[in-house]
């Protein structure tokens, strides 16, 4: 269940545009009813106590961003091409512990199955690589296809509910400005009845102070 709930009563179908003036005098009202704080503090539903979490990966490429000097962020020497610090191999540890030396075999492992794993798609590349890149475009083009598709035919279902929409908001006008006519009448006369209550409340009144 959403924690906010709105109700759109808006009939665009129907209901005429506001004009500037409607607009400026709904902006100067709503300005009165908030607070100076509304703007700069949370709403109560959104919690303050959650902080994000990541994984060592994530956090050494965000440090990798932040100390970069270029724009965009990256870690190569602008001009120079492809990145080669990702096949460099990795140095031997400053401090030569135990633990030091299990994290850099660990990268070195890392980075000789990537390496292996990159050489041996070059090959195949270099094989295969014509006719599998033209069977992946022609996949990747029937994906694109089916996707257009089912994007046409959701827009198809989209426009036909908002023409239904607006053919019953059409059927409907008549009813609902012959409605608000007589709610805007009962409301004018319930006035004036309580106007002419009130007239005779004091004619009343007035008599009962001159004894009459």
């Amino acid at each position: 269940m959403p924690m906010i709930l709105d109700s759109h009563d808006h009939l665009p179908a129907i209901d005429a545009p506001p004009t500037d003036a409607d607009l400026t005098t709904a902006s100067s009202l709503i300005s009165q009813e908030l607070s100076t704080s509304s703007t700069s503090t949370l709403h109560p539903s959104i919690s303050t106590d959650y902080t994000p979490s990541y994984s060592p990966l994530i956090t050494s490429s965000h440090d990798a961003l932040a100390a970069s000097t270029t724009t965009p962020p990256t870690s190569r020497t602008p001009g120079t091409g492809i990145d080669l610090t990702r096949y460099a191999e990795p140095s031997a540890p400053s401090d030569p512990t135990t633990s030091n030396w299990r994290t850099t075999l660990s990268a070195a492992y890392t980075s000789h199955a990537y390496l292996s794993n990159r050489a041996l798609n070059l090959s195949l590349l270099e094989k295969y690589g014509n006719n599998a890149w033209l069977v992946a475009n022609s996949q990747v083009e029937d994906e694109l296809k089916a996707l257009e598709r089912d994007l046409a035919k959701v827009k198809g279902e989209v426009e036909g509910v908002e023409e239904e929409r607006r053919s019953r908001m059409e059927g409907v006008r008549g009813e609902i400005e012959g409605l608000q006519t007589l709610w805007q009448t009962g409301v004018g006369r319930a006035i004036e009845v309580e106007i002419a209550s009130e007239g005779l409340r004091r004619q009343v009144l007035e008599r009962r102070r001159v004894g009459v």
